[in-house]
């Protein structure tokens, strides 16, 4: 089996959908119906605000999620927990590299754009950390984060697997090359689904947001198991909102 830069070399478990028999309409469902489901969740979120934490926890979280895994079943035919595989201490080892060149990316591309008057748009997750509830608030998003940034996986990683098979099976690219092609896509696609979140800045979307997946989707190809994106996805979002809260808290002392 041709290897990919991010797979271990002595790694013989197969990929899922790469490496299994779903058919080109299947792999064209699972590529769509996510992106479907988390625009759907994104023009909600914007245009129909929920005063409910517990009602914004359900519509905007826990149901994308049992929609998502319930999809994934469906349309490829095949079981969602074979994304979940077991993580040995060498490809967790493998995570903390990652997680540490993600954030070196988001620091020095951070500095970049300052450096060059680059207008960026605030996360509007942060804004109730300014108030006087913010750990109420910084709770609250810490646990809602654990079905949304899952979500958020499910989106990029099903994208990625599927877009990746149509390329090998339709298109005849070798595998190799269907698993970059199908990261650049998927790249662009995450990114662009955040256009609500940051104003349609497509430079913040794509070469912040966006290439973050190089090094999510660079951890679960090395681990096969979407717990490795998932943890990096949650500790980065969940450090950034407490460094936030209490920097807030520190002015106000």
């Amino acid at each position: 089996m041709e290897k990919n830069f991010f797979e271990r070399k002595d790694d013989r478990r197969p990929m899922p959908i790469i490496d299994d028999n779903v058919s080109i309409g299947r792999l064209w469902g699972l590529f769509i119906f996510p992106i479907g489901v988390f625009t759907c969740v994104v023009l909600v979120s914007k245009y129909y605000p929920m005063n409910s934490v517990w009602l914004q926890f359900v519509v905007l979280a826990l149901v994308p999620t049992i929609v998502l895994l319930s999809s994934y079943r469906l349309i490829s035919g095949q079981r969602p927990w074979a994304l979940f595989g077991r993580v040995t201490g060498k490809e967790w080892r493998h995570t903390l590299m990652m997680f540490v060149l993600q954030v070196v990316y988001a620091v020095v591309m951070q500095s970049v754009f300052r450096a060059l008057n680059v207008t960026t748009a605030k996360n509007p997750a942060g804004i109730g950390l300014n108030g006087e509830h913010r750990w109420s608030v910084f709770f609250q998003q810490a646990f809602n984060d654990l079905f949304e940034l899952m979500n958020e996986e499910f989106l990029g990683i099903f994208i990625f697997l599927a877009f990746a098979a149509v390329l090998m099976k339709q298109f005849h690219f070798r595998r190799n090359v269907a698993i970059w092609g199908s990261l650049a896509v998927s790249i662009i696609v995450f990114g662009m689904v955040h256009f609500a979140v940051y104003q349609w800045n497509l430079i913040q979307m794509l070469v912040l947001i966006g290439v973050t997946r190089l090094f999510l989707t660079g951890a679960y190809l090395y681990s096969k198991s979407i717990w490795t994106s998932f943890a990096m996805h949650y500790t980065f979002d969940t450090m950034f909102f407490l460094m936030l809260a209490g920097a807030t808290w520190f002015r106000h002392l």
